[in-house]
């Protein structure tokens, strides 16, 4: 009996010790995700044209409009901007191929 119980604890521990190790190397995959999101952004300089839609705006940079998509983490910023504005802004281009902002700030 005292075998089996033996048996027992140490299976339990072999199951969660692995399942602890997938979730690291889960958090470890999007860790690395992440860093590569923030190590590609890109800082530019160019003029609000407008809102396209509620989640896409577009930006003209000497001349030439390019849209980008607005997360809802600065979405409030964006609708602060008026058309026409100068604005600095940084943004990364997503795993769906879309140039994705993290920062929009209105130039005085």
């Amino acid at each position: 009996m005292k075998k089996i119980a033996g048996l027992m604890i140490l299976l339990i521990l072999i199951i969660t010790s692995a399942c602890g190790m997938q979730q690291s190397d889960a958090s470890k995959e999007v860790n690395s995700d992440q860093s590569e999101e923030t190590s590609n952004v890109v800082e530019k300089t160019g003029v609000y044209v407008g809102q396209i839609d509620g989640h896409t705006i577009e930006i003209s940079i000497d001349g030439e409009g390019e849209t980008y998509y607005t997360p809802p983490a600065i979405a409030e910023e964006v609708l602060e901007l008026e058309d026409g504005v100068s604005v600095n802004f940084s943004y990364f281009e997503n795993d769906k191929g879309r140039y994705e902002l993290t920062k929009i700030t209105a130039i005085d």
